[in-house]
């Protein structure tokens, strides 16, 4: 850091910066917080050291500690993939406010939930409510559960499809 004061002065600067930008506000905000975030993490992390220079206007030591940041999220604060990456996005836009450009740091790809399966009361109601369906209506069902085995899969295909079953 080449200046304490100056590390203290960013955010406000990026969020005068950030105004006026066409960004809903509540992006501005989280923008802001994780901003915020970074430039407290900056002026207390013991990672300084190894990046021999100043993060807010050095390439190399802003690339070093972006990467160090990520780490400390993932690691430290046990932080999803997805808060990871908008807090690197909000780096991007702090850097790019400060004339240096994006960070060159992996972003990772964030964990999808398995599809949501029909328990057994769930198949029943299915299967009872495609009996008295019209006939289009029953067999889509029934090959739907034949080819998906009620997965989650099946429930948003039906729900594609709109299938009427009353």
């Amino acid at each position: 850091m080449s200046d304490a004061v100056e590390l203290a002065q960013v955010p406000q600067l990026f969020e005068r910066w950030l105004a006026g930008w066409p960004l809903a506000e509540r992006s501005r905000r989280e923008y802001a917080r994780n901003v915020r975030a970074y430039c407290a993490w900056l002026a207390e992390t013991p990672d300084r050291d190894g990046w021999q220079g100043d993060p807010l206007a050095d390439p190399l030591a802003r690339d070093h500690a972006a990467r160090d940041y990520r780490r400390y999220l993932q690691v430290e604060k046990r932080a999803a993939a997805s808060t990871v990456n908008l807090a690197l996005a909000s780096l991007d836009a702090l850097y790019r406010c400060l004339g240096l450009g994006r960070p060159h740091v992996r972003r990772d790809k964030p964990v999808q939930a398995a599809p949501r399966a029909l328990d057994e009361a769930g198949q029943r109601r299915l299967l009872r409510a495609a009996e008295a369906a019209p006939v289009r209506s029953r067999a889509l069902v029934m090959v739907f559960c034949d080819l998906f085995v009620f997965t989650g899969d099946a429930i948003s295909r039906l729900e594609t499809y709109q299938v009427n079953l009353s």
